[in-house]
């Protein structure tokens, strides 16, 4: 057999003892309030890590950026191993092993916080990325497994998943990361029941620009829906005068709109409009 019963329930095991394990509960709910006060504050999250561990930085990035559970306004988040020219040219001048360090250099601020994947705890280029955020005061948060790596005394706030396994480790991330952005959302973007969209309190120029991009393409949908029924309509008289022209009758009435009596605003509304 191919033994998958025997991997998911692994998965699942991950997930119970990630769920157990209070002290860990509390360290994830301790970052997720350092990320609420960096973004209040007007900072940003950086990500990075290798292979799956990359994927998963873009994955985090890519949940704050857009939305995870509801529509609110985007969270400035950004994954420092999506750009091929800056990681190829940082590997060529210097070495691979300051890929993510020289970017943290270039972008990073103090306030801001690095989340730094690493399954072994291990990886070179990591490292030298958590001593160039802490040059920076930069708050770093390690992501790993619970070997004893060289990146746990660079941490300023240390994820050590309980498990050794590489897959189950990055599942765990993957959870921690999860659970980490919707505490972040439900803190900065609270919904009330029954809505599909968070409520803001900030007065910052990001929600106001949301709430204007959602004013505008509603007012866009109205103005469509009103142009298609004008379009609807005149079609409909042309047909009923086609009709009494083709019949040798009268049309009964001709209170129906005509292309003139559209506001000038839907007046070259469709090929009907302009005929």
């Amino acid at each position: 057999m191919l033994s998958i019963q025997n991997d998911i329930e692994a998965s699942a095991a991950i997930a119970r003892a990630l769920a157990s394990d209070a002290a860990l509960l509390q360290r994830i709910e301790v970052v997720a309030l350092a990320c609420v006060e960096a973004l209040r504050a007007g900072a940003k999250l950086l990500f990075a890590g290798n292979g799956g561990s990359a994927a998963d930085a873009q994955h985090m990035a890519g949940e704050f950026v857009s939305r995870f559970n509801y529509d609110r306004p985007g969270l400035a988040a950004v994954a420092l191993t999506v750009d091929s020219s800056i990681l190829t040219a940082i590997a060529n001048d210097y070495a691979y092993d300051y890929v993510f360090a020289r970017q943290i250099e270039a972008i990073g601020r103090q306030g801001d916080l690095f989340f730094a994947y690493s399954t072994s705890g291990n990886s070179p280029n990591i490292l030298r990325a958590l001593e160039a955020a802490r040059a920076k005061a930069i708050t770093t948060v390690g992501l790993t497994g619970n070997r004893q790596g060289a990146m746990n005394p660079l941490c300023d706030h240390l994820l050590a998943m309980p498990s050794a396994h590489t897959p189950r480790i990055q599942e765990a991330h993957l959870m921690v990361g999860h659970a980490i952005c919707a505490a972040v959302e439900r803190q900065m973007f609270p919904r009330q029941s029954g809505d599909l969209r968070g409520t803001s309190n900030c007065p910052g120029p990001c929600c106001l620009a949301s709430q204007a991009f959602r004013a505008l393409c509603v007012e866009s949908v109205l103005r469509a829906m009103i142009a298609g029924r004008l379009r609807l309509r005149t079609q409909a008289q042309r047909f009923i005068y086609l009709s009494a022209e083709t019949s040798d009758a009268r049309p009964l009435r001709k209170s129906h709109a005509r292309p003139s009596d559209a506001p000038p605003e839907f007046a070259a509304c469709g090929p009907m409009a302009s005929q």
